[in-house]
């Protein structure tokens, strides 16, 4: 349908499957659709042109796919709340309103202030791309793995410090789940128009110098764990009594040969460069015949400040079944 300066009006929709639907106009007309009830799908909503465009609510089981990106005068509004159905969507680069069903779906945004929502019973997965402008993305609660790439904000310089959330001029993300939700970064040229000045920062390289710094005021922690086996052996011990009072003369070693599983964990790094350690080894003959034989060690260390000396300190105890020791 195409109206030139017009006002075309149709009322609400009910359909098991369209192909396609093609709306545009010129300025100063309009197009007004009612609610649609999709069973299957809507291939493909195409809309066009300097025209007023608006639709009511879409429900259903379908999809819908619907490109909007050529719409040039005005922004659209889109409810897919009651849609049951995935949607893929190809929004204007006005000011959008898209709300998204149980489904949900993909959105490409384009560069005006977008309004994004997801259904606050959404199960489905969302994946949301917005072009610039500020825009507001509110996700579902529910579970699912949402996807949202950020686009720019069109603001060269924020050189005011923003004392509330509304204030902030960024694009804002509700109820993102950092355990199962994405974000999504490309690429943008830095220059000296895009550093936030609200940093303090007189240019883009001291901008940058302060990042730096900033990054290698961090504290890295270090994780090491060890897992093996040890065999104590003693050459010759094998041909030795236990009382050494047989002939060969031994002094009674034969028992001290034993394998030990172990394992060993540490953490370093620690507030005053504080490491510690741990240390697990488990023998099922263990030593002198001490079955079920297990040694422990806690360790730890500190450097000494301005020395090249560190301090250690450890204490170790052993268990068997028919000795306990510390």
């Amino acid at each position: 349908m195409t109206t030139e300066g017009g006002a075309i009006s149709i009322g609400n929709i009910k359909a098991k499957k369209i192909d396609a639907v093609n709306a545009s106009g010129s300025e100063f007309s309009s197009i007004s659709i009612g609610n649609i009830d999709i069973d299957e799908a809507i291939d493909l909503i195409t809309l066009s042109g300097d025209a007023s465009i608006t639709f009511g609510n879409f429900t259903g089981d379908g999809t819908v796919k619907l490109d909007a990106s050529n719409m040039t005068k005005e922004g659209i509004n889109l409810n897919f709340s009651a849609l049951k159905g995935s949607v893929d969507i190809i929004s204007t680069g006005k000011d959008d309103t898209i709300s998204l069903g149980i489904e949900a779906g993909k959105v490409i945004s384009g560069v005006g202030n977008d309004n994004i929502t997801v259904a606050a019973n959404a199960t489905g997965n969302s994946d949301i791309t917005t072009g610039d402008g500020v825009d507001i993305i509110t996700l579902s609660a529910q579970s699912g793995i949402d996807i949202v790439r950020p686009g720019g904000t069109s603001i060269n310089i924020n050189d005011k410090t923003a004392n509330t959330h509304a204030a902030i001029l960024s694009d804002k993300i509700i109820n993102f789940d950092p355990n199962s939700d994405k974000l999504g970064f490309g690429s943008v040229t830095a220059s000296t128009e895009n550093f936030l000045s609200a940093t303090g920062a007189s240019s883009f390289s001291d901008a940058l110098t302060k990042a730096n710094t900033a990054m290698s005021a961090g504290k890295i922690y270090y994780f090491s764990y060890d897992v093996g086996m040890l065999y104590y052996d003693y050459p010759g011990a094998s041909s030795q009594e236990n009382d050494g009072v047989d002939a060969t003369g031994g002094s009674g070693t034969k028992s001290m040969e034993f394998l030990e599983w172990y394992g060993s964990i540490g953490i370093s790094g620690l507030p005053a460069d504080l490491s510690l350690s741990y240390y697990f080894g488990y023998s099922p003959t263990g030593f002198s015949n001490n079955y079920d034989y297990t040694y422990h060690n806690v360790g730890a260390e500190i450097p000494v400040p301005g020395t090249p000396f560190t301090l250690y300190g450890g204490v170790g105890w052993t268990d068997s079944d028919t000795d306990s020791a510390t």
